[in-house]
């Protein structure tokens, strides 16, 4: 794709990718505060059938990626997916547990996450294992979108909100302060099964730098 096709996607996918995550944060009141929110989704739109049993299982089961994180859970649901004006969600708004999925009825996927370690002060900070939330987003959306017959490379892109409130943080204390910008936005990758891990690094590599670290994986 050249710089100017490029553009042109652009202009028309922005806009819809920042509506619907605007609608989202009101969904869940996370308007002010800090919040990690993956976007995945084909650059047509598309209709899902909601009521595929194959689908719903992939949204209760999250991510094959994840490791046992005790804040996000790889995305997994408790139950079956609860119905919401636009589709699907992992969770129902009485059992949130700091973390949510939705796959939308137009192919539009979510993972976010809103959890975050407290300091002593109990203002929340980010540690540096958010970055395995990179891997469980970007696996649970590639796989909940296939079962849903989604073919071709989808358009990745995460979004930090509250990022002037999330210092890097770990036992002993703060290891880098937090930026300046209330929000940072990942530019969008083309994603698919084969270059999830290069995107994954990407994506991640652009976490750390936030707080002028290197990514180095286990």
């Amino acid at each position: 794709m050249t710089l100017v096709q490029e553009a042109a996607v652009l202009e028309v996918l922005e806009p819809v990718f920042e509506r619907k995550r605007s609608t989202f944060l009101d969904d869940y009141g996370l308007r002010g505060s800090p919040s990690l929110v993956w976007q995945l989704a084909p650059e047509a739109r598309c209709s899902i059938d909601l009521s595929s049993a194959d689908v719903a299982q992939s949204v209760r089961a999250g991510s094959t990626a994840t490791t046992s994180d005790g804040w996000w859970h790889g995305f997994s649901g408790p139950q079956h997916p609860a119905l919401v004006f636009d589709g699907l969600a992992s969770h129902r708004k009485d059992q949130l547990a700091g973390y949510v999925t939705e796959l939308h009825a137009d192919g539009h996927f979510f993972a976010a996450v809103w959890t975050f370690p407290e300091q002593s002060d109990r203002s929340p900070g980010v540690a540096p294992f958010y970055a395995d939330a990179f891997a469980d987003a970007l696996d649970v959306g590639l796989r909940v979108l296939q079962k849903a017959g989604v073919e071709g490379p989808l358009l990745a892109t995460c979004t930090m909100h509250g990022a002037e409130s999330l210092p890097l943080i770990h036992q002993r204390g703060v290891l880098a302060p937090a930026a300046r910008r209330n929000a940072l936005r990942w530019p969008f990758h083309a994603v698919d099964a084969k270059s999830k891990d290069e995107v994954r690094r990407a994506m991640t590599t652009q976490f750390m730098r936030i707080y002028g670290r290197v990514w180095r994986p286990e």
